[in-house]
């Protein structure tokens, strides 16, 4: 079973069951026994379970382990580079980054001080060579998380 196919049944079984049922109706014969083929009737029972649980149940991510791959390299930069990054990218992760670093108070300083001193060039160029740096992975991750 591939991943379309779990997305799928999740999203049926967030519906009502008559609203599920006209759904396996409007299959064409050769669909329906596709569905059959790859167990979708019991599949979508199970799947219909989970649309039961409660956000009390659901697991809790901890926030430490939402900063992308990329915070690990950048941490080890200088104070100056690290704050015209984070300057220049507008990252959503940057106040955690910061705060998960020793220096954090540093940072803050100087993103109010001396990174507002620098050319707007400066910065978009030593931006734009960060960037080129970063891994395929790293540049997806780069915004998202």
């Amino acid at each position: 079973m591939n991943n379309q196919f779990k997305k799928i049944l999740l999203k049926i079984a967030a519906l009502c069951k008559s609203d599920q049922q006209w759904i396996l109706n409007q299959l064409t014969e050769k669909q329906q026994q596709q569905f059959e083929l790859m167990q979708g009737t019991p599949l979508l029972t199970q799947a219909h379970r989970f649309r039961k649980l409660t956000h009390q149940e659901s697991v809790q991510v901890p926030q430490k382990s939402r900063l992308p791959a990329l915070c690990h390299d950048l941490m080890e930069q200088d104070l100056l580079y690290i704050a015209i990054i984070l300057e220049q990218g507008q990252f959503a992760w940057s106040d955690q980054f910061i705060e998960s670093l020793q220096e954090g108070e540093a940072i803050h300083h100087l993103l109010n001080d001396q990174v507002k001193t620098l050319k707007a060039d400066t910065k978009a160029r030593l931006f734009q060579h960060w960037q080129i740096q970063l891994e395929f992975d790293d540049q997806l991750g780069m915004h998202y998380g």
